[in-house]
Order: C-alpha cells, then structure tokens, then sequence
C-alpha cells in the first residue's frame, strides 16, 4: 500500500464538522435546484395535458378513438432517441410510458365528467 493511499484513507475517517457543514450547504443547494426543476417539470406536463385534451377533443368530433398505439410508440422511440443521458433509453422509455399512461386516464376522466345537456 503506498503513502498516499493510506493518507486518503486515514483523512476518509476522520471528519472535519466545518468541511460537514459546508457540504449540508451544498446539499441543500443541490436540493433547491432541484424543486425548481422539477417545478418546471410539473408545468411541462400541464402543459403537454392541455395539448392531450386539445387533441381528444378533435378525435371526439372526428369519430376517431383516443388510443393511439401507433402514436405512442413513435412517442416512446422519440424520447429515447433524442435523450442525452445520464438516463438509460428503457429509463426514458418506463417514464415516458407512464405520462402516457396517466394522460390516457386523465382524458378519459375529462370526459366522463362533462356534463351533459339538460333536455327541454
């Protein structure tokens, strides 16, 4: 084992608390960063719902059903190959999976509660 080794070892056990909080500090940072991302994120999806509901509404009127397998596959190889990383593409494609998921249901939701003309 050479010097240098064991000298990281050593200072890995030993803990500076100025050095600990400096990094509870970054942490949180970090962390802040990240419920601004993510508050994006949820603006997104809000987003990509009201064009979900815009398009449901054209298939409504049209005589077109809603599920699309097709579309959702071209989504799904989409994502994936446009993602960058550090997620996988079978990461991007599970997550992807599930807002489709979701805005099928939130669709179908939205149109079970319309409400429906009353008869005179």
């Amino acid at each position: 084992m050479d010097l240098n080794h064991l000298l990281n070892s050593q200072q890995n056990r030993t803990y500076n608390y100025n050095n600990m909080d400096d990094l509870k500090k970054e942490i949180y940072r970090w962390r802040t960063r990240i419920d601004k991302i993510d508050q994006k994120v949820i603006r997104l999806l809000n987003k990509r719902a009201q064009c979900v509901d815009k398009i449901g509404r054209i298939k409504k009127r049209i005589g077109i059903n809603v599920y699309s397998p097709k579309r959702e596959k071209e989504v799904l190889q989409n994502v994936s190959m446009v993602n960058p990383g550090p997620f996988s593409r079978g990461a991007v494609r599970r997550i992807f999976s599930c807002i489709i998921h979701e805005s099928r249901d939130f669709e179908h939701v939205k149109r079970q509660k319309k409400p429906q003309k009353r008869k005179r």
